[in-house]
């Protein structure tokens, strides 16, 4: 994630939805983004936790 934030930010690739990452925390939760929200006080117990309700469940 470190190398796509520095990418972004130099221009070179257009900066991640915050949906993007957090499905790429999601999926790796033994690189350390899952513990830093948990140390922030985030509950990260389910993938559902880390991303939120989807767009489908939110539409009326």
């Amino acid at each position: 994630m470190q190398l796509v934030n520095t990418l972004s930010i130099s221009n070179v690739i257009q900066m991640p939805s915050v949906m993007e990452m957090a499905e790429w925390i999601a999926d790796n939760p033994k690189l350390g983004a899952v513990k830093g929200l948990e140390l922030l006080g985030f509950q990260t117990n389910t993938r559902d936790r880390i991303i939120g309700p989807t767009s489908a469940s939110t539409t009326i």
